[in-house]
């Protein structure tokens, strides 16, 4: 994984509490579907292309909770508007789930433990969606180098 990608999943897991809202008409993909899976695929995603952080889903919903910093931990200046929300975003299903579960820590939780029980789930979890647990490798990795240098 590139650093920014590690920088973005961190950014998230690290938003406490998060601040969901629904995402408008226009910030939906539904109705580009076919050309916004093919950018996904192509890796040229537009600014409007919200995909669901925890499915392979177009998301409906996403973190709003103003940003003070970006990803790298730089403090936006006093002057400029703060960027609008961590970078979650949740299709219907993972938002129910999440709501369901009482939050995205616990709704990790049951849906990588019921899908490997089970070899099912509600939506197929992407297969990145553990590093945006707590207890994920990338939370451990990070943990792990913080404490090799200190």
């Amino acid at each position: 994984m590139c650093v920014k990608c590690m920088m973005q999943r961190m950014k998230i897991v690290m938003c406490k509490p998060h601040s969901i809202r629904r995402l408008g008409p226009a910030e939906r993909i539904s109705s580009d579907m076919p050309n916004a899976y093919g950018r996904l695929c192509r890796n040229e995603l537009e600014p409007t292309d919200h995909w669901c952080s925890f499915c392979p889903a177009a998301a409906v919903s996403r973190c709003c909770l103003p940003q003070a910093k970006d990803i790298w931990g730089v403090a936006f200046p006093p002057s400029s508007p703060l960027p609008i929300g961590c970078g979650l975003n949740m299709c219907e299903l993972c938002f129910l789930g999440v709501k369901e579960c009482g939050g995205v820590e616990e709704f990790i939780k049951v849906m990588t433990s019921h899908q490997r029980a089970n070899g099912e789930v509600g939506c197929w979890p992407r297969p990145d969606v553990e590093l945006l647990s707590n207890g994920g490798l990338l939370v451990r990795n990070i943990s792990a180098r913080m404490l090799k240098k200190a």
